[in-house]
């Protein structure tokens, strides 16, 4: 039987409200709005996402190894 690891909290957490038991204690005159909140809320991580996914794409860039080009040869003239 495998031990299960311990789950660590992450350094900055921050706990979220249980939306689904907030959603049912909502009245049925409010369903809409549900979804629209549901809708807008899908969208802020979308784009969330998509920000994390371009810094990342900008840090591997930025941290790409670049050939080493050889110094310049010193010549003395004459």
């Amino acid at each position: 039987m495998p031990v299960e690891k311990e789950k660590q909290m992450p350094k900055y957490y921050i706990p979220l409200p249980d939306f689904q038991a907030l959603f049912k204690s909502l009245p049925p005159e409010l369903d809409e709005a549900k979804k629209h909140f549901i809708q807008v809320n899908k969208e802020i991580l979308l784009t969330i996402r998509s920000v994390i996914d371009a810094g990342i794409a900008i840090a591997d860039k930025l941290l790409e190894e670049k050939p080493k080009t050889e110094p310049a040869k010193k010549i003395k003239v004459k």
